[in-house]
């Protein structure tokens, strides 16, 4: 190990992580800083299985794909035992931070595809005339098919 000189925590190697990689003895590199999550498996909220899959290796991504805040980051202070050496510096950015997107403040224009998309039939006096003019002819052709198997019924029985 090589003392850092600017932050006084020993700079480690990922091989020397590595080695460490066992649930009784269980280290992982978070945003370029080491910490022993040893003590961390029976507290985790996510469970023990998440740190042991992370064990010995890089677990940025995986902190930030859970959504951590910085909340969550800082609680790993007392748990820091060195730092990665050559470890590009990045900054953590809880997802309640991160820029959201804008949306368009203008409607788009309709195009030949938007025409495609169904849209309620209207309630216009003229939709309601022609509904009725259709039930009506529902109506007149059940009572005519009626009529009809009712004659020949009577054909038939008599």
């Amino acid at each position: 190990m090589i003392e850092n000189q600017t932050n006084s925590w020993p700079v480690l190697s990922p091989a020397q992580v590595r080695e460490h990689s066992q649930p009784d003895d269980l280290w992982m590199i978070v945003f370029g800083k080491v910490y022993d999550a040893t003590n961390l498996l029976s507290i985790h909220p996510g469970g023990a299985e998440v740190l042991i899959d992370c064990a010995g290796v890089d677990a940025t991504e995986a902190f930030v794909d859970v959504g951590h805040s910085q909340d969550a980051l800082d609680m790993l202070i007392p748990y820091q035992v060195g730092v990665v050496g050559g470890y590009e510096e990045l900054k953590h950015t809880p997802l309640e931070s991160k820029p959201r997107v804008a949306l368009p403040k203008k409607i788009p224009t309709p195009t030949k595809y938007s025409a495609k998309v169904k849209t309620k039939p209207s309630k216009t006096p003229e939709c309601y005339k022609r509904k009725m003019f259709l039930s009506a002819i529902a109506l007149f052709a059940l009572v005519f098919i009626l009529l009809l198997q009712r004659q020949q019924w009577v054909r038939i029985t008599s």
